[in-house]
């Protein structure tokens, strides 16, 4: 850190760690990752909710979790299974949780515990997925776990959709979602917590609805492209005026 000239942080948690390694406060900036509501929005017409359910053996009444995550440890994917291996009474019969993302050498283990928990028939491990978009069509609620984050741009994929949003509060997910206006946040490691939310969102359509809505608004209000990009030049433009002044 001591022969860096500049720090760029994509969330305000990013930047403390920053400080708390030494860096000077003066040589951090924090620009916030973005994505494009519009052309999300288009990238969505070309899937119809039914089909796509149809294509992972679902049914138009499932209700469908997804967790959109590579599957490493401190992503939480073992908290989340204990927790629905423990509230299955209280869920939907027909539920499942959709699970994508790069295998690290943790499936053996998660298909193990869902096994030995009889929940796997409610569970597609599907490994990396080229279009997310198709599958957050066919989701109902969006999760992530995490016990440590950055900025997960997959929290504004989730919102950007309408999706209602259950996440850890790990590194900058709370400067994403505001609790109980766009989505719901847990303290990590409260699997109690999370269990309660899973439950009351489960069963409350219309505060699934709500929460989805106020989510992607907040996301196409405050993480637009047009933003992180002015935001960029304008550091850019900085750093070449401070290099031509010595």
């Amino acid at each position: 850190h001591s022969r860096t000239s500049y720090f760029l942080a994509n969330s305000k948690a990013v930047e403390l760690d920053l400080q708390n390694e030494g860096a000077d406060l003066d040589k951090i900036q924090c620009i916030y990752n973005a994505i494009n509501v519009k052309d999300v929005e288009t990238k969505l017409k070309k899937y119809n909710k039914s089909d796509v359910r149809k294509k992972y053996n679902l049914s138009d009444n499932s209700l469908v979790l997804i967790k959109v995550a590579n599957l490493i440890s401190y992503k939480g994917h073992v908290d989340l299974l204990n927790v629905l291996a423990t509230i299955g009474d209280d869920l939907p019969n027909d539920w499942c949780l959709l699970c994508a993302g790069r295998d690290d050498g943790l499936l053996p283990r998660l298909k193990a515990i869902a096994e030995e928990n009889q929940i796997s028939h409610h569970i597609r491990w599907l490994g990396e997925v080229d279009d997310i978009f198709e599958l957050l069509a066919a989701s109902d609620i969006g999760l992530l776990c995490s016990h440590e984050e950055g900025f997960p741009n997959v929290i504004l994929e989730y919102m950007s959709v309408g999706l209602p949003v259950i996440a850890s509060n790990a590194g900058g997910i709370p400067e994403i979602i505001t609790h109980d206006e766009s989505g719901k946040i847990f303290t990590v490691h409260n699997l109690h917590q999370l269990a309660s939310f899973v439950i009351e969102l489960c069963n409350d359509r219309d505060q699934r609805i709500e929460l989805g809505h106020a989510g992607k608004e907040q996301v196409a209000s405050i993480f637009t492209e047009e933003k992180c990009v002015r935001e960029y030049l304008q550091m850019y433009e900085r750093l070449l005026e401070e290099k031509a002044s010595k």
